[in-house]
């Protein structure tokens, strides 16, 4: 009488093992499924920031120290991107002084920067000091700025 009531509680071991599989397949499956939506989100980011690479170029022509007044030319080098809402900083030593500009709110500025575009713009600061760097940002390309710094020359004060 024993041998069958323990045989009929459990399950065989037939069952479990294809519970197991089915349990461990329908994991991978969700696991693949995951992946392959990761991977392409990545991918589509990394694209789109590899257009970016050597795309902005800022040179700065002039700097006038009585006045403060900087002569600024931004360039768009590439032809597959254009450069947008690109925003110009100006750093100085003591964080208060520092300020940041829009091209698009500068006489002669062009935003958005279409490809091989050149935008030259004067940027009056009101501060005669020369600055310790100017940076310029595209907000589609944050990760690659142009900067320009006193201690390499870049700026002619």
């Amino acid at each position: 009488m024993e041998n069958k009531r323990l045989s009929i509680k459990g399950i065989s071991p037939l069952i479990a093992a294809v519970l197991l599989i089915a349990f461990t397949l329908a994991i991978a499956g969700i696991m693949a499924t995951w992946a392959t939506t990761f991977v392409r989100q990545k991918t589509a980011s990394i694209s789109s920031q590899t257009e970016c690479i050597g795309s902005l170029d800022a040179e700065i022509k002039s700097f006038n120290s009585a006045t403060g007044v900087f002569g600024l030319v931004v360039r768009n080098l590439k032809t597959s991107i254009n450069l947008t809402d690109i925003t110009i900083g100006i750093e100085y030593s003591s964080a208060p002084y520092s300020r940041s500009y829009k091209l698009k709110d500068l006489a002669g500025g062009k935003d958005p920067l279409g490809a091989l575009e050149v935008s030259g713009v004067d940027i009056t600061t009101t501060d005669t000091r020369c600055p310790d760097k100017i940076r310029v940002i595209a907000s589609n390309c944050p990760d690659f700025p142009q900067e320009k710094t006193r201690i390499a020359r870049d700026i002619p004060c």
